[in-house]
């Protein structure tokens, strides 16, 4: 082997908007278009995890709380080994399109 690519990721979030979920200070008019995403990790914590359903509590690498107007648009989220995108309490008017989740 003469060439070796090594990835070592330690970003906990790649993109976070983050508002008030209840207002009035809104994260809002935000587009990302065109952008990838890559190689990102999530660790089960020591205790572990005991989510009832859907492992609701684990976070995204794209994350928005009390957003308003926020677009992702042909964007790439790959390599990630969790959840892509989190639209949580408070988001309203957010959309993903032509978008690519690979995890």
């Amino acid at each position: 082997m003469s060439r070796v690519e090594v990835v070592a990721p330690v970003a906990e979030v790649f993109v976070q908007f983050e508002g008030q979920p209840t207002g009035p200070q809104f994260a809002k008019h935000s587009i990302f278009r065109g952008v990838s995403l890559r190689c990102w990790q999530y660790l089960v914590p020591e205790p572990g995890r005991s989510d009832a359903q859907a492992a609701a509590s684990i976070e995204a690498a794209i994350q928005s709380r009390g957003c308003r107007d926020i677009v992702l648009q042909d964007c790439e989220v790959a390599h990630i080994g969790t959840y892509a995108v989190w639209f949580w309490r408070g988001a309203a008017t957010a959309a993903s399109s032509d978008a690519i989740c690979t995890i």
